[in-house]
């Protein structure tokens, strides 16, 4: 599911290329589209092989062994402190941003700084200082490893964690700052298949529903 968005972006890519002013290569669409189609053969023949060595009681044991999901609490003033370096992250980011690129708007900041880092040769264009890369990369990862805990968290009790939530919305606020939705678009993945994958473990790995599941998905 996650290695198949990849060719599908490259899909649109080509098929807007003229709107978008993109220059597509072949030798680009070829490598993601055989890199996907290597995945998933290599995922075919490992689960061929699993069913040689163990054989498919063992390995329905085995998930039904694996089934239960474990959650372990976090205090809430731990996911206030990750909300408040959130916050501060954004608004350093974007003050500093707007310092880089010379430009007092930070609509138009983010614009210079996207059109920096695509038209200009590598090692040319605009940096950021280290600082704030690391608060970008800190507050974005932490919209990962939340979305995980959310889900699982929904999963087991039926609740719904809203400072979680928060910090998702954070950190694909804080990924737009480059002016890139694909930031945005891989977490909103991640968070689909944490939901797939998660959702699966705890049924014991059933192939009941994955259709459907496809299907609302796309």
């Amino acid at each position: 599911l996650f290695s198949f968005s990849f060719f599908l972006s490259s899909c649109w890519a080509w098929a807007f290329a003229g709107q978008w002013s993109l220059t597509p290569s072949l030798a680009t669409f070829l490598v993601i589209s055989l890199g996907v189609l290597e995945f998933v053969i290599v995922s075919i023949f490992v689960k061929l092989l699993m069913r040689v060595f163990y054989g498919p009681r063992k390995l329905s044991e085995s998930a039904q062994d694996s089934s239960k999901l474990n959650l372990m609490p976090i205090a809430n003033w731990k996911l206030y402190a990750i909300i408040l370096i959130q916050l501060l992250s954004i608004g350093i980011y974007s003050q500093v941003l707007k310092q880089v690129t010379g430009s007092s708007n930070l609509s138009t900041a983010i614009y210079a700084f996207r059109v920096s880092s695509i038209f200009t040769a590598a090692g040319t264009g605009l940096k950021m200082p280290w600082f704030a890369s690391v608060l970008w990369y800190f507050s974005y990862a932490a919209g990962f490893f939340f979305a995980f805990l959310l889900v699982k968290i929904y999963l087991v009790s039926k609740k719904i964690s809203y400072p979680m939530i928060l910090i998702v919305l954070l950190s694909m606020i804080i990924s737009t700052l480059k002016g890139d939705r694909t930031s945005v678009i891989i977490l909103l993945i991640a968070l689909v298949t944490f939901y797939y994958c998660l959702k699966k473990k705890q049924t014991g790995w059933q192939k009941k529903g994955n259709l459907k599941f496809f299907l609302i998905v796309l």
